[in-house]
């Protein structure tokens, strides 16, 4: 119940609602970041920090790059959900926490990396809290 309430304020803490957040056109590959951390998690914080990089670099709007780093971290939290001895994703969910600009949703990013990191990921239900898959 933890989690879902953490997931739930997760999706609070964004600066768009739930559906417009599933809907945001991503700057990422959604599938390679997928293929990347879930082939070789233990290179998966370097490539989320490829990715954050050329984010940053698009020119978008802070909130935009706030959102690409939440589906990110949504597509991580989905990831360790499937696979929960894969805590070393915790590292790039910690990156993408030290990103993002608004702080409760870095605070909460940084807590449910915390989950991941116990090996709990499955106990986490951000799809329902989110209302949408991350992909």
């Amino acid at each position: 119940m933890r989690h879902l309430a953490i997931s739930l304020a997760l999706a609070a803490a964004l600066t768009a609602p739930a559906p417009v957040v599933a809907q945001t056109s991503t700057q990422f590959d959604a599938a390679a970041l997928t293929s990347q951390c879930t082939a070789a998690p233990d290179g998966c914080d370097a490539y989320v920090e490829t990715l954050i990089s050329s984010i940053r670099a698009s020119g978008i709007s802070v909130a935009d790059i706030d959102r690409q780093l939440v589906l990110m971290a949504i597509i991580l939290l989905d990831i360790a959900k499937s696979h929960p001895q894969f805590t070393v994703l915790s590292q790039a969910l910690l990156r993408i926490s030290a990103a993002v600009s608004n702080p409760e949703t870095a605070t909460i990013i940084r807590n449910l990396a915390a989950v991941v990191t116990s090996g709990n990921a499955g106990s986490i239900d951000v799809s329902d809290a989110l209302g949408a898959s991350p992909a």
